[in-house]
């Protein structure tokens, strides 16, 4: 009787606690699922939290009005491309101003060393480069933004990152509109030699509808933009006023006499607001007659050159490396 009610125990027990014994092989896996979810949540937010700590920034003055903004560093580029070269360029002439604008914020922060104006990387100015807001590309492109904007983010996208470099160090990756045929060699321009500043050739420039301005000036209003030169002082016939003209191999203006004093091309340019140093001074009927070829100071890359160089199946490394001399692209 004691071993049956022993027997019987034992069964009981075991019925009772058997079903609490499958319980964890039945729950196992749930249980499993919601361990490893909680995983991939954790390392997501993780991950976010990483990027969000690594992400960029560029710190840009405006002379505007003193501030300084800042906005991630890929932004940054899309807003300078935009700026600088038209949208309805070449893709690839795209990518080649985005590592040209990358490049040349790289190389302003070496110059800075954390010493801009107000603590900035660099200046939203033509002293710098210049810089777009989203806001101002929808302004600017209207009713074209959507697909611009997509065209210019998947340019930047696919170069952002890489750098034109010489000695292993960011080159000052400056550029221009358009030149007359030829860029010019930095040291005719800045008085400085740069090694990888040198004349290339740029034929394609000499197609491009704008390659040719003409300002026309009386004689009250050339002498009046030129009272400002310290030492000119007009005298004799106005015919007689532009004396010798000397050009670089590159066809800029070096130098130019007028009257008692030589100006450089550069500072003509300037007196006059003309287009470019490579131009030309006659007089007739009364008016100087001044032709510009080109747009800018022809130092570095000529951004039609380079649209010109993308239509014709060159790739955006190429187009670098024919207006940067002996550089490489990191």
């Amino acid at each position: 009787m004691k071993r049956f009610l022993s027997l019987c125990l034992i069964i009981a027990i075991f019925t009772v606690s058997a079903p609490l014994i499958a319980l964890p092989d039945s729950d196992g896996p749930l249980i499993e699922i919601k361990s490893e979810t909680k995983k991939e949540e954790a390392a997501a937010v993780s991950e976010a939290a990483s990027k969000e700590e690594k992400e960029v920034t560029v710190k840009v003055f405006s002379p505007s009005d003193n501030s300084v903004s800042s906005v991630s560093e890929k932004d940054y580029i899309i807003g300078s491309v935009a700026a600088e070269m038209p949208i309805t360029y070449d893709e690839e002439a795209l990518k080649a101003q985005a590592v040209a604008c990358y490049t040349f914020l790289k190389w302003k922060q070496n110059q800075n060393n954390g010493e801009g104006k107000n603590g900035a990387d660099i200046e939203n100015s033509e002293n710098d480069q210049t810089f777009m807001t989203k806001e101002q590309m929808k302004e600017k492109w209207g009713d074209g933004f959507e697909k611009y904007y997509k065209k210019l983010s998947s340019a930047v996208e696919s170069v952002y990152g890489k750098t034109i470099t010489y000695e292993n160090e960011p080159i000052m990756a400056v550029f221009h509109a358009l030149s007359a045929g030829k860029t010019e060699d930095a040291e005719v321009v800045w008085g400085k030699k740069i090694p990888y500043l040198k004349s290339v050739s740029s034929e394609g420039d000499r197609l491009s509808p704008a390659f040719s301005s003409t300002l026309v000036l009386s004689t009250e209003e050339f002498e009046k933009l030129l009272s400002t030169v310290d030492g000119l002082e007009f005298s004799g016939k106005a015919k007689d006023y532009i004396g010798e003209i000397k050009r670089s191999p590159a066809g800029t203006v070096t130098e130019i006499k007028i009257c008692n004093k030589v100006l450089a091309g550069e500072q003509l340019r300037a007196a006059l607001s003309l287009k470019s140093s490579a131009f030309d001074i006659g007089f007739k009927d009364g008016s100087f007659i001044i032709t510009a070829d080109g747009y800018g100071h022809f130092v570095g890359m000529s951004q039609y050159g380079a649209d010109y160089m993308a239509k014709q199946g060159f790739k955006y490394d190429e187009i670098l490396k024919h207006y940067y001399t002996d550089i490489e692209i990191k």
